[in-house]
């Protein structure tokens, strides 16, 4: 697993609904390390009790690095899942 994008951590609640009800979600900014993803909508209560629904493997995809990805470092799945943005100084003394 990488991440966990419930609608619970934002205060969204669809509470007692009849008929369809449809959620969207935009994730902004995701930076992943090349290797093949695969994405697993689930839908549960709000105690994460009961799984109303979970669709397993419903799409994948592959990030791929360019030769500028992280100044031309030389980055593959072995580095980990995401790439943590960090900021350096070199302080010489």
């Amino acid at each position: 697993m990488v991440t966990d994008c419930r609608s619970s951590h934002y205060g969204l609640r669809a509470g007692s609904t009849k008929g369809t009800v449809e959620y969207r979600v935009r994730i902004e900014s995701l930076a992943l390390y090349p290797r093949s993803y695969v994405i697993e909508p689930w839908v549960a209560d709000a105690g994460c009790l009961s799984d109303f629904d979970w669709v397993r493997n419903a799409a994948s995809f592959l990030v791929t690095s360019g030769p500028n990805f992280l100044s031309g470092a030389n980055v593959n799945a072995n580095n980990g899942i995401a790439f943590t943005p960090t900021s350096w100084t070199l302080v010489k003394r």
